[in-house]
């Protein structure tokens, strides 16, 4: 239950064509407060730091791709760390691309500690798509806080920001979270649709835990106007295969 919800105009959002209202979240486990990160926070590594770590300790445990599970094991801890500074890296990457409408949401508990975290953007790996469609880039949520809809709010939040501007959402998910993405209306892309099947053929070839343990999704936001995927077929035309 949403408690509490205070805005401010002049806050420093991460997003500067889609701000996200901060809010208070009531949840059996306590108070949870949402916001997006600042312009500051962007600036603090400590912060990113944080953010990356949350992620990355959810991914690992829930997972059935033994490129991340195996980061469980303390033999893997060095190269993990590796990972994690790239992750860090990967973020000011972001920041540095970011065209207004990159945005970062952390929930933290009544202890201030990061505890859930959503990553939106433009679908820039397909230019065409950049301005048509929001990534869900990433989505985590401690467990110990599974269960309370803050997963469901964080990306509610994201979406809702943006649908004034974006057609479509997509999401590569995981598929443990596909039931997830499924009540949030999500559709999985179909193989038997060509300009569908392209997409997946596209991150086919950019990423090869597709099907295997994640499932491409897209969710309608704008309803009057043409899916992201019918308005690409010449560019992805290379992708029948």
């Amino acid at each position: 239950m949403i408690i509490n919800n205070n805005y401010s105009s002049n806050l420093n959002f991460t997003s500067k064509l889609n701000p996200i209202k901060p809010l208070k979240l009531k949840t059996e486990k306590g108070k949870i407060q949402i916001s997006e990160l600042s312009g500051n926070d962007l600036t603090d590594k400590a912060v990113v730091r944080e953010v990356v770590d949350m992620f990355c300790r959810n991914f690992i445990r829930d997972t059935d791709d033994p490129a991340w599970f195996k980061y469980q094991y303390k033999e893997y801890k060095k190269l993990f760390s590796v990972l994690k500074k790239q992750f860090v890296e990967d973020i000011f990457d972001l920041v540095k691309k970011d065209d207004g409408n990159l945005s970062i949401v952390v929930a933290r508990n009544s202890k201030r500690k990061i505890c859930g975290g959503i990553v939106t953007r433009g679908f820039s790996e397909l230019p065409q798509a950049k301005m048509t469609t929001l990534y869900v880039d990433n989505l985590a949520v401690d467990r110990k806080y599974r269960g309370s809809g803050l997963a469901k709010t964080l990306t509610d939040l994201c979406l809702n920001s943006a649908n004034e501007k974006y057609t479509d959402a997509f999401v590569v998910s995981s598929n443990r979270a596909i039931g997830f993405y499924e009540k949030l209306n999500f559709k999985i892309l179909n193989a038997l649709n060509e300009n569908e099947n392209r997409v997946i053929n596209f991150m086919k070839s950019m990423r090869f835990d597709v099907d295997m343990y994640v499932t491409p999704m897209s969710k309608v936001l704008n309803g009057t106007e043409p899916r992201w995927y019918d308005r690409l077929p010449e560019y992805l035309k290379c992708f029948d295969f």
